[in-house]
């Protein structure tokens, strides 16, 4: 990215793409974008949030955990030490969320939940 902002993105193939811009709690998204396509601008938005807990069915939380907020056009994930967590930087919507361990143990079924929500409950199995 240039110091005006102005930004050039090579080697696409002939698809059209999403442009993703995450910046702290903020967002910005454009697209279907098709290559060649000029004048594209992405403002920075404040993001939602979803926030909850992870716990685990024999009451033996890991020392880390990653939480992964995903939909149809946006995918993050963020680290936990202690079970709780705020997914931060959200395009306003609904999210599937699930939570794993590094040795990749997961949720089972994902839990849905719209922005704003403050009180997910993930289960690690």
């Amino acid at each position: 990215v240039a110091a005006d902002g102005s930004f050039v993105i090579q080697g696409l193939g002939a698809s059209a793409v999403v442009l993703v811009v995450e910046s702290g709690a903020n967002y910005a998204l454009a697209g279907p974008v098709e290559p060649g396509t000029t004048g594209v601008e992405l403002r920075l938005e404040e993001g939602a949030s979803i926030a909850g807990t992870v716990e685990s069915t024999d009451g033996e939380l890991p020392d880390y955990v990653f939480v992964t907020a995903r939909s149809d056009r946006w995918q993050t994930t963020i680290g936990t030490q202690d079970g709780t967590f705020e997914v931060k930087g959200l395009p306003p919507g609904r999210y599937r969320l699930m939570a794993r361990t590094p040795d990749m143990r997961s949720t089972g079924p994902e839990v849905e939940a719209a922005t704003g929500s403050t009180n997910v409950q993930l289960r690690l199995p």
